[in-house]
C-alpha cells in the first residue's frame, strides 16, 4: 500500500470516517500466518466489509487469496451452516496500476 497512490489515499480517507475499521493484512501477518479466529471475529463485528487491493496479472495479491481460503471456511462463511456473513455487505475496491486501455480487448 505504501507504493500505491490510489490505495494510500483511500486508506487515509477511510481513517477519517467515524465507525470505520481499517485492517492491513500484510501488516498484520508479515509472516503470512493468519490468525483465523481473529479475522473471523473482525468480520463478525462489521456490517460492511471492503476488500481493497491492487489487481495485477488478472489476480489479487497472494496473501488475499490465502486469507480467503483460510478465513472464509465451510461451515462458517458458507455451506448449509455457514451463516456468519449473512446480511453483510461486501464491497471490492480495486486499482490496476495501469491505464484502462491495458485492460481492453485490444489493449497492450
Amino acid at each position: 500500500l505504501t507504493a500505491s497512490r490510489v490505495h494510500r489515499r483511500l486508506t487515509e480517507e477511510m481513517k477519517k470516517q467515524a465507525g470505520v475499521t481499517t485492517h492491513h493484512v500484510y501488516e498484520a501477518y508479515p509472516n503470512e500466518k493468519i490468525d483465523v479466529a481473529a479475522e473471523q471475529s473482525l468480520l463478525e463485528q462489521h456490517d460492511r466489509i471492503v476488500l481493497q487491493f491492487p489487481f495485477y496479472w488478472y489476480s489479487g495479491p497472494s496473501l488475499l487469496k490465502k486469507w480467503e481460503d483460510v478465513v472464509l471456511t465451510h461451515g462458517w462463511a458458507f455451506g448449509s451452516k455457514g451463516d456468519k456473513l449473512h446480511g453483510k455487505e461486501l464491497l471490492i475496491a480495486v486499482s490496476t496500476g495501469a491505464a484502462k486501455e491495458n485492460y481492453l480487448p485490444d489493449g497492450n
